[in-house]
Formats: structure tokens, C-alpha cells, sequence
């Protein structure tokens, strides 16, 4: 159902980020991202992600004049605003992405936007992949509720293999932190983690869902605009997640395959020529007729092998740190 690539869309954590990510009256005009584009001028598009981030920071700025500080809406900006940066190869430090170039340079668009002082730029003192895992486990914790009572939605059946899919891929990012986090629990994604174990763990969710290997399906292309493409690349290959700019890759099998049909071809056509144009095509003309008469009986029985070969395959598928997270006390709040 075309419907059902929407469904994790409606997961509220990703409402969110398509907001930041088409924002209403974005402008054409702002200076500081006009100086700043000069400043990074490696980075041709940066402009462009400066009028958003601008536009989407007054706007979060707004929602919080009545609330505590870096609460809310901030948080889900922070975590957008990296990952946008990430996704558009802006991040020039990927060990310590908060010492990249463009975040360095943001302070300057950051000070005169946050206007009331209620969001301020995170620092993610961590690595890409580390904070790419810890934004998983974010997403996952803050869609958790939303999937676990979507079960009792008579519109879930439906829709089944989307979700437990989604959940199987977190469940994969789920076991990696906590193997890593048992061994180094200073990583930033621990704190995010300890919580999913302790109220959210994904392998129950999968398994409150009703969900069973045959709802895991490999290749939902949609998935990817929720989880990168590069981070579904970490998962085992026996996933077989297909990418929709890609396709498999030809193993030895396919060049091999390929290889035998082009002789094969060579051959008929050898044998044709043979046929028709050379003196050999009397004598071959005469083999063909005796085999011909010697051979009908077996066409049957090939036949029933044939039926019990595909019989037998059918029915053998059947079964077959310390935490380095910090805010920099931007505006004149």
C-alpha cells in the first residue's frame, strides 16, 4: 500500500524535522549569512542552510519565550542542524565535529539570531559516527511511545512491515551502543542508551508489535530518509538493504553467468552457419533426424523431473568522555 511509505513520516520526531526542513518565509535576504558564505566559500551551499537554520532558530527562539531554556524544540534543532551538516559534507573534523570549520564560524549568525537566549549551539565534542548513533537512539526514544500504541490502530496490519522493519534496524544501532557502552560508558550515547534499555528497549517493542522475521523487509528505499544511507551501510549484508540510487552488486556469480551466455551464443551461431551454408550441414541434418526419433521418450519423464526439481525447491523456500556535550552561551539572553 503507497500509503504505508508515509507511515514513519507521521512518527513525531520526523513531523519535526520536515518542518526544519521546509520552513515558511525563509527570506532572500541575511546579512550574516551573506558574510558568512564569504568566509566559506568551499562550501558553495552553505548560504542557502544559513537562511534555513536562521529562520528555523527565530522560530524555535518563539516557541520557547515561556520555557526553560535548551528544552524542547531546541534540543530537536541541535540534532537537525548537526545532521544536516553531516548529510551535506560541511563538517570538516570528523573526530570532533563541533571543531569543524562551520561550526567555529556559526557563533557569528547564532549570537544576533537567538534573540531571547532560549537555544544555544550545542557543543558535540564526539566523533560523526558516535553522534550519529546517539541521534538514532534520540529519534527512536522520542517515536517510541507513538509505535509502541500504533499496534492497537486497526490502520497498523496494514502498514506492519514498515514499522518492524524501522525497529529491526534500530535494534541493530540498539546492540552496538550497548556492546560499546559496556565497555566505555564515558561515550556520549550512553546516557541516551541507559535510557532506551531501561523503558524502551527495541527488542521488546519488536516483539510487542507481533513482529517476526517475514515483517523484515530489506528493501523499503524510504527507510533511508529517516536513517542515512550511510549509517543502513554498517548493517550486516545479510540485510540486503537496497538504496534508491543503487542497485546489488554483480558477485563473481552474475560476471560468470554473463560470460557463459556470450559463448553460448558464439556457439549457436557457429553451429547455424555450419548448418546452413557448408557441406556439414547434410551430415548434421541426418544426426539431428536419428536423435530426434531415439529421444522423444525421454521428453516426458525430463518433464516430471522437472515438475519435482521446482516441487522440491518451492517447498525447501517454504521452510527456508565523560559526556563531551556542551552549549555555547550564545545571544544576550
Amino acid at each position: 500500500m503507497d500509503d504505508c511509505n508515509d507511515s514513519l513520516k507521521s512518527l513525531k520526531i520526523y513531523i519535526m524535522y520536515d518542518l526544519y526542513n521546509n520552513p515558511e518565509n525563509v527570506g532572500s535576504q541575511n546579512e550574516k549569512c551573506d558574510d558568512l558564505q564569504e568566509q566559506l566559500s568551499k562550501y558553495p551551499n552553505f548560504k542557502n542552510l544559513c537562511y534555513k537554520i536562521s529562520n528555523n532558530l527565530i522560530g524555535t527562539c518563539a516557541s520557547l519565550n515561556n520555557s526553560d531554556k535548551n528544552t524542547g524544540s531546541c534540543v530537536y534543532l541541535n540534532y537537525w542542524l548537526y545532521d544536516l551538516l553531516i548529510k551535506n559534507k560541511m563538517l570538516d573534523n570528523s573526530d570532533n565535529i563541533s571543531a569543524s570549520e562551520v561550526i567555529q564560524k556559526l557563533p557569528y549568525l547564532w549570537t544576533e539570531t537567538n534573540y531571547n537566549g532560549k537555544c544555544e549551539l550545542t557543543q558535540y565534542n564526539i566523533s560523526t559516527s558516535d553522534f550519529n548513533l546517539m541521534k538514532i537512539l534520540y529519534d527512536y526514544s522520542f517515536n517510541y511511545l507513538t509505535i509502541d500504541e500504533i499496534k492497537d490502530n486497526p490502520y497498523y496490519s496494514e502498514c506492519k512491515r514498515h514499522y518492524c522493519t524501522y525497529i529491526n534496524i534500530i535494534n541493530h544501532f540498539y546492540n552496538t551502543a550497548e556492546t560499546e557502552c559496556d565497555t566505555k560508558p564515558e561515550k556520549a550515547y550512553c546516557d541516551k542508551f541507559n535510557e532506551v534499555k531501561s523503558k524502551k528497549d527495541p527488542n521488546k517493542l519488536f516483539l510487542s508489535l507481533k513482529c517476526t522475521k517475514d515483517d523484515v523487509h530489506g528493501k523499503l528505499i524510504h527507510v533511508q530518509e529517516f536513517i542515512s544511507k550511510e549509517l543502513l551501510s554498517f548493517l550486516p549484508q545479510t540485510a540486503g538493504y537496497i538504496f534508491a540510487d543503487e542497485s546489488p552488486i554483480e558477485g563473481n556469480s552474475n560476471v560468470s553467468a554473463k560470460i557463459g551466455f556470450s559463448l553460448f551464443v558464439i556457439c549457436v551461431i557457429s553451429f547455424f552457419l555450419l548448418y546452413k551454408f557448408t557441406p556439414m550441414g547434410d551430415i548434421l541434418r541426418t544426426i539431428i533426424r536419428s536423435k530426434l526419433n531415439s529421444s522423444s521418450f525421454l521428453r516426458e519423464k525430463l518433464k516430471l523431473q522437472l515438475l519435482k526439481h521446482n516441487e522440491e525447491f518451492e517447498n525447501e523456500k517454504s521452510q527456508n568522555n565523560e559526556h563531551n556535550i556542551s552549549y555555547l552561551p550564545f545571544g544576550n539572553g
